[in-house]
């Protein structure tokens, strides 16, 4: 395994500050005949040759539904067309199923190949109307990085940019998740090392799926109680302690009922570490008061959970006492800083050749960054 410096990255990507779905934002609403929703994807190279078959969304608050029509349609400097893309077809759901606050996954009667470097749109938009008044859900929060959302009211040529990102994925026909999507959180939580006999640890379990070098470790930590001081630990996969990190009450890593930006812990000396290997980062109150908190991102089914967090994992862990607890469905917003990936030359011992679904040849990509030699 061959080494080569990189900019210092977050693995897995730090998590949107997203905390839950708007349900009626008026930009994000259809409500007459032409208002079209998109939101605009640039493919990377990690989706090349993979088939769209699937769309997931979720539906806001919706008080009359009607047929709405689903569909991948081309970009024209940025801006969504009347195309549909690579020869596929919209699909259209049903008004009779369309509920309020429910996710749905839809299929294209005829799916699309992805080209990398393409925009592609992904549309909303009523078939055949009559009478709609639907949301679609978004995230609560500022999204400055693709996807971007836009809005086109009712018989109007221009698309109006908007500040916050569609919910939704897109899954190809072999059932596997393609990294263009955005699934906001249904909600951010803070969960505490509560009192009691024993003091229960919380983080989140992570793979590392190519040789690296580790150099920090960074989470959504918090401290409620000024006078109790916390620890945070890395573990090997094998439940080792590779470090661990002081953090003390009253410090600017306060507890606050909004997303936190994530602290970052440097180590005194680097890790290297093998492709597919396994991390644990926790955190744990040094007392039984109630004190310490972790962040993690509830999902509302698996579909959401392995499209959000595509193949990285970063999965809530906890325990009281020796044996650790997983929930798939809760997501820790914790994760690694690392400086050296893995070239993927041979070398003695033979390669260690990234081959995550997040990377094609030796271009690492990831929803925010990209690294390529």
């Amino acid at each position: 395994m061959a080494l080569i410096q990189v900019p210092d990255f977050f693995w897995p990507t730090s998590f949107s500050t997203a905390s839950a779905y708007t349900n009626t934002a008026n930009f994000c609403r259809i409500t007459s005949s032409g208002m079209r929703i998109g939101t605009i994807i640039n493919v990377p190279l990690s989706a090349s040759g993979q088939l769209v078959k699937s769309i997931g969304w979720r539906t806001g608050t919706v008080t009359s539904g009607d047929h709405m029509r689903i569909g991948l349609y081309t970009c024209l400097t940025g801006i969504p067309t009347n195309t549909l893309y690579g020869g596929s077809s919209y699909v259209v759901r049903n008004s009779g199923t369309i509920a309020s606050s429910t996710f749905y996954e839809d299929i294209l009667p005829t799916g699309t190949i992805l080209i990398p470097g393409d925009q592609v749109a992904l549309v909303f938009e009523p078939d055949n109307f009559s009478q709609m008044s639907l949301y679609v859900a978004v995230s609560n929060q500022t999204m400055v990085s693709y996807p971007s959302m836009m809005s086109q009211a009712s018989g109007g040529a221009t698309w109006t940019n908007t500040i916050q990102s569609l919910a939704y994925y897109l899954k190809s026909s072999s059932g596997t998740f393609i990294p263009t999507s955005f699934c906001a959180p249904s909600g951010v939580n803070t969960q505490s090392t509560t009192s009691g006999a024993v003091i229960p640890e919380i983080g989140g379990i992570i793979t590392v799926p190519f040789g690296c070098r580790i150099v920090g470790m960074w989470g959504g930590f918090g401290i409620q109680n000024t006078t109790i001081n916390a620890v945070v630990s890395l573990y090997s996969g094998s439940g080792q302690t590779l470090l661990t990190s002081q953090i003390l009450g009253g410090s600017t890593w306060s507890y606050s009922n909004t997303p936190m930006f994530p602290p970052n812990i440097y180590f005194s000396s680097p890790i290297v570490a093998s492709p597919n290997q396994q991390f644990t980062i926790s955190i744990k109150s040094l007392s039984n008061v109630l004190s310490a908190y972790c962040e993690y991102f509830t999902l509302a089914n698996v579909g959401e959970e392995v499209a959000y967090r595509y193949p990285q994992g970063s999965t809530w862990i906890s325990r009281s006492g020796v044996t650790w607890i997983q929930n798939p469905l809760q997501l820790a917003r914790v994760g690694l800083i690392i400086d050296q990936i893995d070239n993927g030359v041979s070398i003695s011992g033979g390669s260690g050749t990234i081959t995550n679904n997040n990377v094609v040849g030796n271009v690492f990509q990831s929803p925010y960054i990209q690294y390529g030699q």
